[in-house]
């Protein structure tokens, strides 16, 4: 999944075509690109997006993480 800036038309558009070539690499992802009100993303001067890979909340996932 990908984050953008409410504020940031490129960044959203950037967060969308990440989000569509994180789909053909896993089909079954449904999630979509969304708003994040995160520091680094309201702060920055140029596009720029957060993406989530992986979830600890996933038990095959977390024990990757070492």
């Amino acid at each position: 999944m990908g984050y953008y800036s409410e504020d940031s038309v490129p960044g959203k558009a950037l967060a969308e075509k990440i989000q569509s070539q994180l789909i053909k690499l896993q089909p079954d992802n449904k999630r979509t690109a969304k708003v994040g009100d995160y520091y680094l993303l309201n702060q920055i001067k140029i596009p720029a997006v957060i993406i989530e890979v992986g979830f600890l909340s996933n038990a095959r996932e977390s024990r990757m993480r070492s």
